[in-house]
């Protein structure tokens, strides 16, 4: 399984594959740049794949709280569809303690390996007043 996705290969097309398929730490970076791409996209923003995007979030905003569960599970079917690294994505909303205007979610999967392995990650995953995506791990 690559370590890195296609637009990373397609920027760099002569890196050698072999000198970081074992760092995991570059895989977990990688996974994390392109989730990033992938939450902070919105329907409509591809041209080729109109299922690419999460739904307008400003419409989710009226219906808080009741849409945040609406929200997660729209990122659980991103993450399932646009990042195959991860296996069996599950995400769930935590409860902010500091922040009141940002949401703040936790994606949990197994991480492919290239022995054919996998690995537990988590992601923490701010949606920000400004509607974007931040994600740590």
């Amino acid at each position: 399984m690559a370590d890195r996705t296609l637009l990373e290969r397609l920027r760099h097309p002569h890196v050698d594959e072999r000198s970081i398929s074992g760092d995991e730490a570059e895989r977990i970076r990688s996974v994390l740049r392109n989730l990033s791409r992938i939450l902070n996209s919105r329907q409509g923003d591809s041209r080729t794949e109109k299922d690419f995007g999460l739904p307008d979030l400003a419409g989710m905003a009226h219906s808080l709280p009741e849409g945040i569960g609406t929200l997660s599970e729209a990122i659980e079917r991103m993450v399932k569809a646009w990042e195959p690294r991860i296996r069996d994505p599950r995400v769930r909303f935590l409860q902010a303690v500091n922040e009141e205007l940002a949401l703040h979610f936790e994606i949990r999967g197994q991480l492919a390996m290239d022995d054919g392995g996998s690995r537990t990650v988590r992601f923490e995953t701010v949606l920000a007043s400004s509607g974007e995506f931040k994600l740590s791990n």
